[in-house]
């Protein structure tokens, strides 16, 4: 073997030799890569992976110190995320084009990087430890890192060094992204779990201070969740739902709901009869995002004092309606007892006047006349209050003749206002229907009212009154007068019962102070309104709007009425009339009464002498004329005896109990018209013409 081929095999030699150690080398750092990936896998921040890789590079790269620098937004400066020298852990780092080279993926070994500006904030001891500097970096959507190896000679870092830093580049830059998306998933768990945690402790505050128990049950029914009870007599040792109910019908009914998975609501039993605890359960089925029947979630509710009140409540109204049935029951017993003794003065009364000449005397019976209806009127005023301020006051509506109606209720008023020198006003409206629905007795009495208050209260001057129909269909009725007035602080009370305007009014011109307020009820009973405006000294003005309903056709039981005014024709015959009355004085008097228009009458004690007589003289006797309250069998007994003897004779009540249930109740007995003590020669003559 020559020189030559000895020199060419020393070559091959050598080249081998060199290319076994570039493959142990590579073979090395792939080991050394496949390590670090293994070891960053177990990472969780920026910081531990570096901790972990800094190791692996500083197998190949020859460096005593690194430095980490990080930024998430392109216009901040760096910040040292990582630093192997506290000394080089410098707050924030100024970007410039070395760092953005860096960046951009470059390897840069800085040979003097004592003058350049990154580096001015060290001192000078830490200056003279830094000789040279390695730099480049990596970048990922989410931040830009720069990594600075620092080396204490200038020339510690070449091209190999600079090769070897591109060479595990890529794992840098893979081990970057993957841990910014771990950090990322890690931030994004943990927010949820803390708010997660948060609603937690967010529902266990609201589920233990709202005073009820929440609960939740899985498909078995059995308690998954339970909220702190409190104060509840709950045994918590049972397990499910049913076992805690102690009513048995309950339990089977939301038995019911659980087997076909309906909700129930507001379920309330006694929980404790000793405490008289009372509780109210509701829940509801949930289920998962597929459907499945995952179990019941629902509340009780410690429902006690809500019961309690309750039946507070309750007996509360029951004692006013009791407390309201004795003054219904006072004030009934009290018309009749005034009632009775009035009939008997009234009726003596009118005896008087048709058979006195005309005298002094006379004049004083007017005036004792005069006192006795104003007494009466009290009474009656009294009573409509009572009425209409209970719940059982109804409407009577029916068809009427709604000109009529109002015609004859001003009829009545029309010689009142000529005594004191007023005039008399009517305008009604040409477009006002002839028949309405309503009620015309409360139509009239609201009238009756208004006009009565406004002719007595005015001297001088007019009282007008003007009645129309709005587009709405509300009737409006309009009360205007030149009376006396009232300023503002009295009209705020003039509804008021028992008041009015001014103390003074009543000494002048008397009255009980009522009308105003059973007006004002009335009118609303028809679900209407009523206003006024006055001044003082020029007179009121009352305006009542209230709903009607026309018609077109005449009810058959529309009748015309008869006012007071109008003189009642009867044909003068004689009748055979009996009266049922125990009072001797009212006897005497409807007796007289009677007699002067020209009648027979026979009087009964009692209702069992009224059924005899009766029964003895059906043939003979044309109408009766029947008390309520008599010993021995009151009125309306006695009239259902003489019906289910077949006794049609016409039977009126004449009696001094003048509430609605009362005259109810008579005509519901088998009579056939009933009159309210006291009873005068005119009330008579009416009731006798209905039945001839």
């Amino acid at each position: 073997m020559n020189t030559l081929e000895k020199e060419q095999l020393e070559e091959s030699n050598l080249a081998l030799q060199k290319s076994k150690a570039n493959e142990q080398r590579l073979m090395n750092e792939n080991r050394a890569i496949l390590d670090a990936l293994s070891s960053m896998s177990g990472t969780h921040s920026k910081q531990q992976t570096f901790n972990v890789l800094l190791p692996v590079l500083k197998q190949y790269i020859s460096f005593e110190d690194a430095v980490i620098l990080s930024r998430s937004e392109a216009e901040e400066p760096f910040k040292t995320l990582l630093s192997t020298n506290q000394a080089l852990a410098c707050e924030s780092w100024e970007y410039d084009e070395k760092f953005e080279r860096g960046i951009d993926g470059d390897c840069i070994v800085l040979y003097k990087p004592s003058v350049l500006t990154q580096f001015e904030h060290f001192n000078s001891i830490v200056k003279d430890q830094i000789g040279s500097v390695l730099l480049t970096g990596v970048k990922t959507e989410a931040n830009q890192c720069v990594i600075l190896f620092f080396g204490k000679r200038r020339s510690q870092f070449g091209f190999e060094s600079k090769a070897a830093l591109m060479r595990f580049l890529p794992l840098i830059e893979r081990a970057l992204v993957d841990i910014t998306y771990k950090e990322k998933l890690q931030s994004i768990v943990m927010s949820r779990t803390a708010q997660l945690k948060r609603s937690r402790e967010r529902f266990h505050d609201f589920a233990n201070s709202v005073g009820d128990w929440l609960w939740e049950t899985d498909e078995q029914l059995n308690f998954t969740y339970m909220s702190e009870v409190n104060s509840l007599s709950f045994d918590l040792s049972n397990k499910d739902l049913l076992s805690q109910i102690n009513n048995v019908e309950l339990a089977n009914e939301i038995r019911e709901s659980l087997d076909n998975r309906k909700p129930f609501k507001k379920l309330e039993w006694c929980n404790d009869e000793l405490t008289d605890e009372w509780l109210s359960v509701s829940g509801a089925p949930y289920y998962d995002q597929y459907g499945n029947f995952l179990g019941y979630r629902g509340i009780v509710k410690d429902v006690t004092q809500r019961r309690r009140r309750f039946l507070e409540v309750k007996k509360a109204r029951l004692e006013a309606e009791k407390a309201n049935r004795a003054k219904s029951e006072f004030l009934a017993m009290m018309s009749h007892e005034i009632r009775t003794p009035l009939n008997a003065i009234l009726g003596l009364i009118d005896v008087l006047l048709d058979s006195a000449p005309r005298d002094k005397d006379q004049d004083r019976l007017e005036l004792m006349a005069s006192s006795a209806e104003l007494l009466l009127a009290i009474i009656s005023d009294v009573l409509d209050l009572s009425k209409v301020e209970s719940s059982s006051f109804k409407l009577e509506k029916q068809v009427v003749n709604l000109r009529d109606t109002v015609a004859n209720s001003l009829t009545q008023y029309h010689p009142l206002a000529e005594s004191k020198g007023l005039t008399f006003i009517t305008s009604l409206d040409e477009n006002l229907p002839t028949y309405v629905n309503t009620d015309p007795t409360r139509l009239s009495q609201i009238l009756f009212n208004l006009v009565g208050n406004a002719i007595k209260f005015t001297s001088v001057g007019h009282i007008k009154v003007t009645i129309s129909l709005s587009e709405n269909r509300y009737l409006n009725l309009e009360v205007e007068d030149t009376g006396i007035g009232m300023e503002q602080h009295a009209i705020d009370k003039l509804f008021s019962p028992f008041v009015q305007a001014d103390s003074s009014i009543t000494r002048k011109y008397g009255g009980t102070g009522l009308g105003l307020t059973i007006t004002k009820h009335l009118v609303h009973s028809f679900d209407g309104s009523i206003c006024v405006t006055s001044d003082i000294d020029q007179g009121s003005r009352f305006a009542v709007s209230i709903p009607v309903t026309t018609s077109h056709f005449k009810s058959d039981s529309l009748r015309e009425t008869t006012t007071n005014n109008e003189e009642v024709v009867i044909k003068r015959q004689s009748l055979n009339i009996l009266v049922a009355e125990d009072s001797p004085a009212n006897q005497m008097v409807i007796r007289l009464l009677l007699n002067n228009l020209g009648h027979n009458v026979t009087i009964a004690n009692n209702g069992l002498e009224a059924i005899k007589i009766a029964k003895e003289n059906e043939q003979s006797l044309d109408v009766v004329f029947m008390d309520i309250s008599m010993p021995e069998m009151d009125g309306i007994t006695a009239t259902k005896e003489i019906r289910e003897r077949s006794i049609a004779l016409p039977i009126i009540a004449l009696t001094a109990h003048a509430m609605p249930d009362d005259k109810a109740q008579c005509l519901s007995s088998g009579m056939n018209d009933f009159i309210t003590k006291p009873v005068r020669s005119k009330d008579l003559q009416i009731a006798l013409s209905r039945f001839l």
